[in-house]
């Protein structure tokens, strides 16, 4: 039986942006930013709120709450901003708070002497 090779190919591009585009870019950068630093604050509220209650007396915010406060935080400061951008914020915060609460892998253990 003859043995298969795979070839991957990887190619780069190099963007060439024009002033008006690179404001853009940078425009949604900073609205990325601000969007997933209002989500790590709600976050952090609701941690604080519920970190001396009982398990069953804790309250979440659902992605729809996430969505509204972090629109009415950015209206309140009179940033334009597109709702895709503000959204994937949230998403990308979500998931990275859930891969750093998640179980470890392996059991870490201390060495004491």
């Amino acid at each position: 039986m003859k043995e298969e090779k795979i070839v991957n190919l990887g190619y780069k591009y190099k963007l060439y942006l024009n002033k008006d585009q690179m404001n853009i870019l940078n425009h949604q950068m900073y609205i990325y930013n601000q969007a997933y630093n209002i989500c790590l604050n709600l976050w952090q509220k609701e941690n604080s709120k519920n970190k001396d209650l009982p398990k069953e007396n804790r309250v979440f915010r659902n992605a729809v709450s996430y969505d509204t406060v972090i629109k009415r935080a950015l209206r309140l400061r009179k940033l334009s901003f597109s709702t895709v951008v503000t959204q994937q914020a949230r998403i990308n915060f979500l998931k990275a708070v859930k891969k750093a609460f998640e179980k470890l892998p392996f059991q870490l253990t201390l060495l004491v002497e």
